[in-house]
């Protein structure tokens, strides 16, 4: 078993990934992708007041929400 750092330095040198790592990877996004859903879905759910009140019309609403499953923000 390698220990963080080798896999970090395997990481920065070119060196294949540990799968345990790819794996890790690609739950973080898919969890992201459902967190980013879930507060789309959350933003449709607001009330007009309530999307004025944070600068938001009807139509934005609908168009963040309707944005691709894939179309997550780089910085979270």
């Amino acid at each position: 078993m390698t220990s963080t750092t080798q896999s970090a330095w395997q990481a920065s040198h070119g060196q294949a990934i540990p799968r345990t790592g790819r794996f890790r990877r690609i739950f973080d996004r898919l969890w992201l992708a459902y967190k980013v859903y879930r507060e789309r879905q959350a933003l449709l759910a607001l009330s007009d007041y309530e999307l004025r009140d944070i600068g938001l019309s009807r139509a934005d609403a609908r168009r963040e929400a309707n944005r691709p499953l894939w179309d997550l923000p780089e910085i979270r």
